[in-house]
């Protein structure tokens, strides 16, 4: 009788409801030999063994190794037809899941498409069976395979389909079960790895809660690597820069940015002439210091806010001169301010000056406040000229046919400059006062902000305190200062080159 004629007659028997199934063993047993056979009779081995797995429990592993050897055929059409069956292995004995899906997974770096969709289908099918055990099969994979194909399209699945699962199996016991196993994975894998599971975690409903939100900063200041020695280099500084943004939407009254200031304050501005040395290092630096302002809104009163706060107004000294002298022709030579570098740092002095006012206001500092007010009014009189000399510039755009990018960088210097006006106002106030609210002056050009009301036509970005603050992503326009006496040359503002993203390849050291 021919071999498939002959797997097709021990089908009818032990499919046959008069039949008992433990009298027809040695039937079953030739179906699971069948594997070795020709392709017709692997393909229909693949239907067969699990249909009647049921029926012979004591032989359930060694089905589940003939399948097991099918999903390993070098025919894909067998290969698909064996993993189509699988689940059924781990309906009847649920034990089996954890290995399936490990298995499942390795499988994942498959090259045929419609291969890796059928393991799609398969593992969304499990995940319904034992949605815990599914996982823990899965993240064997993340956190021990040292193919990077197998890793990144397993942490791509679980971004991507796990959200569809039906809501009733996603219980808050599962999203803390997920949580954790990030965390151990988060040990393991790449800095890269990092940041494509972190939209798993933060689509949870308990990313909502403060306690969650807390752990994320915590596990992003991990990945940061906030307690090493900082280096300057390209991929050091985009990958901290990652590592900020990625922190940020979490920081809140409740949480708060400490960590990643006081590591900007210390470790990284410092080094800020070495960012601004390397390849695209303005543009780097920029975006230390507007992260900086960013953040600085979530500082809480601690033991290193006088050293931070000390460090920060170093800083801006170096970007507040002291007006010229002027020669005996009475002429002098205007320094090139950079507006965006001294408004965030404005912004970012004053919130931390908050928890340590006496920086400016005791009496033995009473010559560095003096030093800070004369810097202050030489710029104040030059960003009210600007102020002035960029209403106007808008007011003619309106009777001109002015280009969309003119005129955005105009409006985006216009709110630089009257964010810095009223940042002095509050620092000229006896004692220095901290009520006027100011959005920074990106933010406001952002996409991310969804829909926002039109800006005043002064380009003011003040805000009522009562208002909510907008929540972005940092901008990365750019735009040179006139020099001089606020030249009308607006054309001499540009935005800057796109942003890149910087990743060491490979696993090892996570970001730096």
């Amino acid at each position: 009788m021919d071999k498939v004629d002959k797997l097709y007659q021990n089908y009818e028997v032990l499919a046959d409801p008069k039949n008992k199934p433990s009298e027809h063993e040695d039937l079953y047993l030739e179906i699971i030999q069948s594997v070795k056979g020709e392709t017709s009779e692997k393909m229909l081995a693949c239907q067969f063994i699990p249909r009647f797995l049921k029926d012979f429990p004591k032989l359930t592993e060694t089905a589940l190794d003939a399948q097991l050897d099918l999903i390993e055929d070098g025919d894909v059409a067998i290969r698909k037809h064996a993993v189509k069956h699988l689940p059924t292995f781990c309906k009847e004995s649920k034990e089996f899941i954890t290995k399936v899906t490990d298995i499942l997974t390795q499988m994942l770096q498959s090259e045929d498409t419609a291969e890796v969709a059928t393991i799609h289908t398969a593992l969304m099918t499990i995940f319904k069976l034992d949605i815990k055990s599914t996982l823990a099969g899965i993240f064997v994979q993340i956190q021990s395979t040292d193919e990077e194909t197998i890793r990144k399209r397993a942490i791509q699945f679980l971004c991507t389909k796990f959200k569809h699962l039906p809501g009733e199996l996603i219980t808050k016991e599962v999203e803390e079960f997920v949580l954790e196993k990030c965390k151990e994975a988060f040990v393991e894998v790449s800095g890269e790895d990092f940041l494509n599971l972190m939209p798993l975690l933060s689509n949870l409903k308990i990313a909502k809660t403060v306690p969650v939100q807390q752990t994320f900063v915590n596990l992003i200041a991990e990945q940061a690597e906030l307690e090493d020695e900082f280096q300057p280099t390209v991929d050091n500084v985009a990958g901290f820069l990652q590592c900020v943004r990625l922190a940020l939407p979490y920081f809140s009254q409740y949480i708060s940015s400490n960590a990643f200031a006081n590591f900007i304050s210390k470790s990284v501005l410092p080094r800020l002439k070495d960012i601004e040395a390397l390849e695209g290092g303005a543009e780097l630096s920029l975006d230390v210091i507007k992260l900086f302002a960013e953040i600085s809104v979530f500082v809480s009163e601690d033991e290193h806010n006088k050293e931070c706060v000390e460090l920060i107004h170093k800083i801006l000294l170096e970007y507040l001169p002291l007006p010229p002298d002027e020669s005996e022709n009475g002429s002098a030579e205007e320094p090139n301010l950079q507006f965006t570098h001294i408004e965030c740092l404005l912004f970012t002095f004053t919130h931390l000056l908050k928890h340590f006012p006496e920086f400016l206001t005791a009496g033995d500092n009473s010559q560095r406040f003096k030093d800070l007010k004369t810097r202050l009014q030489f710029l104040a009189r030059g960003v009210q000229s600007g102020i002035k000399t960029f209403r106007e510039s808008l007011v003619g755009d309106k009777t001109r046919d002015a280009k969309v990018e003119e005129t955005k960088m105009k409006a985006m210097a216009l709110r630089t400059m009257n964010n810095i006006n009223a940042l002095i106002k509050d620092l000229f106030r006896t004692p220095p006062a901290f009520k006027t609210a100011v959005t920074l002056s990106w933010k406001l050009s952002s996409s991310n902000d969804g829909p926002l009301k039109r800006p005043s036509t002064d380009g003011n970005s003040h805000t009522d305190a009562k208002q909510p603050r907008r929540e972005s992503k940092s901008g990365r326009e750019l735009y040179q200062p006139p020099g001089g006496k606020y030249s009308t040359n607006v054309n001499s503002f540009r935005p800057s080159r796109g942003g890149s993203s910087y990743f060491p390849r490979g696993r090892g050291r996570r970001f730096y």
